[in-house]
């Protein structure tokens, strides 16, 4: 069976960071994969016995046939009901309402329904790719990334200014200045964005008001550790999936002292290199694919 990453090829998207981590994981995994998009020419490519995956902004080109398998995200159903329901799966990302839901919980973080899955996101890199020697500490670069939006919309729970804020404006009391890099205004690589994050003092995963409710949980988190940084995060079920030994607060200018006072812990080091091997054996794209192929039931 081959794999058909259909859309984002460049960075310039966001969603391009989940396309291209699913290519790389699909061929690590040893599976024939190809990256194709809406301005590909594939007149001549066969397409018999494929598994898909698309996403609802960019699949008005994907092929469909009888004999493929689909994995679905955010795409309208009615373009796909030629395609029978044993044949694809919608994938979505975890938020706390899926407990109310008649679904199958396999762990904290993952539940599967006859034609769903909802499990987060995770690192854009393999297993072999987190390696403990890029564990850092970094205490001379006084720079706090953040890759990320930033949202002042007043009297909106959508707004992640209000929790942001906090910490910036102890980031500033400490003379440590604020990079914020939005991707959707200055797209940024996926091997730059590593290497900001590997340099900064620190790199939180802050969460706005309405994510913290839903209890989302970020790929930056899982990002920023793998990179071998500090986890940091102000959502409580954030923390949880991690046995609670992230960096966390909910009031972000307490966050902010707690970070400090862990990077001054002589086992910091030791704690960091410990969630990386969390992050490489549970949150990969290489664990994401294992559910889905899983529920298909492909092999």
């Amino acid at each position: 069976m081959k794999i058909i990453i259909w859309g984002y090829k460049t960075f310039k998207h966001t969603h391009h960071s989940i396309h291209f981590s699913f290519y790389k994981a699909f061929k690590s995994l040893g599976y024939e994969t190809y990256h194709f998009d809406n301005d590909d020419n594939v007149s001549g490519f066969n397409f018999n016995n494929c598994l898909f995956l698309t996403e609802g902004q960019v699949d008005q080109k994907i092929p469909h046939n009888s004999n493929s398998k689909y994995i679905l995200h955010n795409c309208n159903g009615n373009n796909y009901q030629d395609i029978l329901p044993e044949n694809k799966i919608n994938i979505q990302y975890y938020h706390s309402d899926v407990t109310k839901y008649n679904l199958n919980k396999i762990n904290q973080y993952t539940y599967i329904g006859s034609n769903i899955i909802y499990q987060p996101w995770a690192t854009d890199l393999l297993p072999n790719e987190i390696n403990e020697n890029d564990a850092r500490n970094e205490m001379n670069n006084r720079e706090c990334i953040w890759v990320g939006s930033y949202s002042p919309v007043d009297h909106s729970e959508f707004q992640n200014n209000t929790e942001l804020d906090p910490f910036f404006n102890e980031c500033k009391k400490h003379n440590i200045s604020i990079r914020h890099i939005d991707p959707w205004v200055s797209p940024i690589s996926m091997e730059e964005n590593r290497k900001l994050v590997n340099n900064a003092y620190v790199a939180p995963a802050i969460n706005g008001i309405f994510q913290k409710r839903i209890h989302y949980i970020p790929c930056r988190i899982f990002k920023n550790i793998s990179y071998g940084h500090l986890g940091i995060t102000n959502n409580e079920f954030v923390n949880s999936i991690f046995d609670n030994k992230l960096i966390y607060y909910s009031d972000t200018a307490e966050l902010f002292r707690k970070t400090v006072e862990k990077k001054y812990d002589p086992k910091c080091l030791e704690e960091i290199k410990f969630l990386m091997n969390e992050v490489k054996n549970k949150h990969t794209y290489i664990n994401r694919i294992k559910v889905i192929l899983d529920v298909l039931g492909v092999v």
